[in-house]
């Protein structure tokens, strides 16, 4: 039996073949969002056959699916992209990191030409995503386009935890110095700006 990986196409979509669990269409194709195996369901008429794909082993493999909201850690920054590793899916830890990539288009929601990846985000960074698609066969495309995604944790060039005091800025509260990130709106982030800036 065939096992699927993210990214592999399994059937050309049509209105015949329909995309279920596990999958998603992409180019008129279904493709696994999941590692295992296809799974056909009929429909009750027989006229259409919806196409899943499952992992039947009792340990289910955890791995990021389109809409999902993952954390990563920022490894590398270029001027079109940042490449990050995924190391948290929906709250659930995975086995092993998988790699992502945030385009410069996907950063936010506004003025997407004047986007900085070098002031949106740098390595070591801690981001909130969501999944947008699984791009090439072994890195997602992930958005921090809302205003609740974006960077959780980030470090100080001295070396401390950061603190968010805007929607593009944070601060380290030793040494007052503010660096830009594209910062995720935190639930408390009025009540923290409000504490820094005294």
């Amino acid at each position: 039996m065939t096992t699927f990986v993210p990214g592999d196409r399994i059937e050309s979509a049509t209105t015949n073949f329909v995309s279920g669990a596990g999958t998603y269409v992409h180019a008129n194709y279904i493709i696994s969002s999941v590692y295992g195996q296809r799974q056909d369901i009929q429909s009750e008429d027989g006229k259409t056959v919806t196409i899943t794909v499952v992992n039947h082993n009792s340990h289910r493999i955890i791995l990021p699916e389109v809409k999902d909201v993952v954390l990563c850690k920022v490894i590398r920054i270029m001027d079109a992209y940042a490449k990050v590793q995924i190391f948290c899916v929906q709250g659930q830890a995975l086995r092993r990191s998988v790699e992502g990539m945030i385009r410069k288009q996907d950063v936010r929601e506004n003025e997407i030409d004047s986007v900085n990846i070098g002031k949106s985000f740098l390595p070591g960074d801690i981001v909130k995503c969501t999944v947008i698609s699984l791009g090439d066969r072994r890195s997602y495309f992930l958005s921090t386009a809302s205003s609740e995604l974006g960077v959780l944790s980030a470090i100080s060039e001295a070396g401390n935890a950061m603190e968010a005091v805007a929607h593009n800025e944070m601060i380290d509260p030793k040494t007052k110095q503010r660096e830009f990130r594209k910062v995720a709106k935190l639930p408390d982030f009025e009540v923290t700006m409000e504490k820094t800036e005294k």
